[in-house]
C-alpha cells in the first residue's frame, strides 16, 4: 500500500459507507417488492463488512504511517539541531583561525622587517670587515717599513740629520695611513652604535 493509497483511504470510505447506504436503501424498496429479500440483504451486508473491515485496516495502516513519519520529523528535527549546533562551532572556530592567521601575518611582515634589518648590519659588518682587512694589510706593510727603518734610525740617532731623515721617512711612510685610520674609527664607532 502506497502513501497515495493512504491518503485516499478515508475518500474510499467515505465511497464504501455510501454505497452500502445506497445498497441498503435498494435492499429495503426490494423487500418491499419482493417476498424473499433475506438472502440478497445478507449478500449486501457480509459486502458492507468485507468492506468496512478493509477501511478500517487502510485506517489503521494510515495512523501507523503517520506515527512513523512524525516519528522520523522528531528524529529529523534532532538532527538538524545538532546540525545547527556543530555549524556554530564550526563557525566560532573559523574566527579563532582567522584570528591567529592574521596574527601570522604581522608576525612575518616583523620577521620580514627584523631580516632587512639584519641583512643591512650584515652588508656594514662585511664593508668594515673590508676595511679593517685593508688598515691590517697596510700596517703590515708600515711595521715592514718600520723594522726596516729601525736599524737606520738607530744609527742615525749619532747625527741629527740622520734622525731628521729617518723622521721624515717614517712619517711619508705613516702619512698615507691617517686617512685609513680615520676609516677605521669610523667603522668602529658604527659598529658599536649598530649593536647599542
Amino acid at each position: 500500500m502506497g502513501p497515495s493509497s493512504l491518503v485516499l483511504a478515508p475518500v474510499r470510505a467515505v465511497r464504501l459507507a455510501a454505497r452500502a447506504l445506497d445498497d441498503l436503501n435498494t435492499l429495503a424498496e426490494r423487500s418491499r417488492r419482493d417476498p424473499d429479500p433475506v438472502e440478497e440483504v445478507r449478500l449486501r451486508l457480509d459486502a458492507l463488512i468485507a468492506g468496512l473491515s478493509a477501511l478500517v485496516n487502510q485506517v489503521g495502516e494510515l495512523i501507523r504511517q503517520a506515527r512513523a513519519l512524525n516519528a522520523t520529523g522528531h528524529s529529523v528535527d534532532a538532527g538538524a539541531e545538532e546540525v545547527v549546533r556543530g555549524a556554530s562551532a564550526l563557525l566560532l572556530a573559523t574566527e579563532r583561525l582567522e584570528l591567529v592567521g592574521e596574527q601570522i601575518v604581522t608576525g612575518g611582515r616583523d620577521l620580514v622587517d627584523t631580516g632587512a634589518g639584519v641583512e643591512r648590519r650584515g652588508a656594514e659588518i662585511v664593508t668594515g670587515g673590508e676595511d679593517l682587512t685593508a688598515v691590517a694589510a697596510s700596517l703590515d706593510e708600515t711595521l715592514d717599513v718600520f723594522r726596516a727603518a729601525l736599524p737606520r734610525l738607530l744609527q742615525g740617532l749619532e747625527t741629527a740629520e740622520q734622525l731628521e731623515e729617518a723622521v721624515e721617512t717614517v712619517a711619508d711612510t705613516i702619512e698615507p695611513l691617517q686617512g685609513t685610520a680615520k676609516r677605521v674609527g669610523r667603522v668602529t664607532r658604527r659598529l658599536g652604535s649598530n649593536r647599542g
